[in-house]
């Protein structure tokens, strides 16, 4: 469990500079999809850390009871 933690650590880290433009020469003009390379890659990483973060919180999230906490609650 560690290892997942430190790898989706890492992963969201990458993620988070990856897109933050202050890396990007301020005089670079080039174009994708109609965008400056930099908003689209804010957009991509956005969308990637969206991703990351849902994985992330699919399993920590269980919160359904087991039947041994439900007879615990009872008494």
């Amino acid at each position: 469990m560690k290892t997942r933690n430190i790898i989706l650590s890492i992963l969201f880290i990458l993620t988070f500079v990856f897109g933050v433009p202050w890396y990007w020469d301020s005089l670079d003009k080039s174009i994708t999809y109609g965008f400056p390379t930099w908003v689209t890659a804010s957009i991509f990483s956005s969308f990637l850390l969206s991703c990351l973060t849902a994985y992330a919180l699919r399993k920590p999230w269980d919160i359904e009871e087991t039947e041994e906490e439900e007879n615990n609650n009872i008494k």
